[in-house]
This record gives structure tokens, C-alpha cells and sequence, in this order.
């Protein structure tokens, strides 16, 4: 992030406001990027639950793409499998988005019930279409800053690449 709260980092152009949409194209041709470009652009998680639906059903393609890659996935095993979690234990992924580490968590052979909750309710509807048939799983909308849950419900509790989204 830098002073102003921003990201600074190369996005797709279809990701881009109007205008910046229109120049991130103008740099890009059919023979490849004819200049680099990078914006300080605001972290588009910061308003998740107000996102247009274009922009939901790109992040959650990427986002279930980065799920599926397998130096992602080695590293969420490789911390899931720390966890010292019994058929009694409780568990809630905050900002889980399209629930794939949440998914991960309630398929372990030693888990009780996994919750995950997320601002938006577009990542929402993708989390619950592909937990169907995951009977010890739910989904919530929250916000990570004002969980609805009270004290120690959860005996652990996961932030999956979330605490740099929240401010």
C-alpha cells in the first residue's frame, strides 16, 4: 500500500475504472504491451459488497485459478496441517471469498464445522454453488472488522490473504 491507501500493482485492464480502462488499452496491441504500465489503484476488496458483478465473476475465476495452483495449494496444506482440529472443533475463515481454503478446511478427515464469511455476496453465491454436498460447511456475509458471532464461538479462526485488505 502506499500513503494514499492504494495498491500499486498491474491489473487487467477489465478490472479498470472507465478511464483507466480506455488507457490500459491504448498501451496494450495485438503484438504485445507496448509500454509497461502500472497505476496505484484502489484495493478493490476494501468495497467488495459494492462491486459490479463483471468484477465479481473475474476475481472469483482468479481467484479459484490461484486455488488451483500447486504452490498455492502446497502451502495452504502445508498450514492446515498445523492446525489441531477434531470432529468437535469449530473453525471460521474470515474473507473467505469463493470459500476455497474454507472448502479445504471442512474436507479434512478431523474437522467439526467450518464457517466462512465475506463481504461480498456475489463470492458468496460462487462459495455456496461449488460446497454443495459439504455438509459440515456455511457461509455467512460479514465483515471482518464486525464479526457476527459472539465471543469464542470458533475455537480457530483463519485469514487466508485477508488482513491486507482490511484497514
Amino acid at each position: 500500500l502506499d500513503a494514499a491507501g492504494a495498491h500499486r500493482q498491474t491489473c487487467p485492464p477489465q478490472l479498470f475504472p472507465g478511464h483507466l480502462r480506455s488507457l490500459a488499452t491504448a498501451l496494450r496491441s495485438d503484438q504485445g504491451i507496448k509500454a509497461s504500465y502500472t497505476f496505484a489503484v484502489p484495493d478493490v476488496y476494501l468495497t467488495i459488497g459494492e462491486a459490479e458483478p463483471a468484477v465479481i465473476e473475474e476475481l472469483a475465476r482468479v481467484l479459484e485459478l490461484r486455488a488451483a495452483d500447486p504452490q498455492q495449494q502446497a502451502m495452504r496444506d502445508a498450514y492446515l496441517a498445523d492446525l489441531d482440529l477434531d470432529d468437535e472443533t469449530r473453525t471460521l475463515e474470515v474473507g473467505c471469498g469463493t470459500g476455497a481454503v474454507t472448502r479445504a478446511l471442512a474436507s479434512l478427515p478431523a474437522t467439526g464445522s467450518v464457517v466462512g464469511v465475506d463481504p461480498s455476496p456475489g463470492f458468496l453465491v460462487v462459495a455456496r454453488e461449488l460446497a454443495t454436498g459439504i455438509p459440515n460447511l456455511d457461509f455467512l456475509e460479514g465483515d471482518a472488522k464486525a464479526l457476527p458471532f459472539d465471543d469464542a464461538s470458533f475455537d480457530a479462526v483463519v485469514f487466508h490473504t485477508t488482513l491486507c485488505h482490511v484497514p
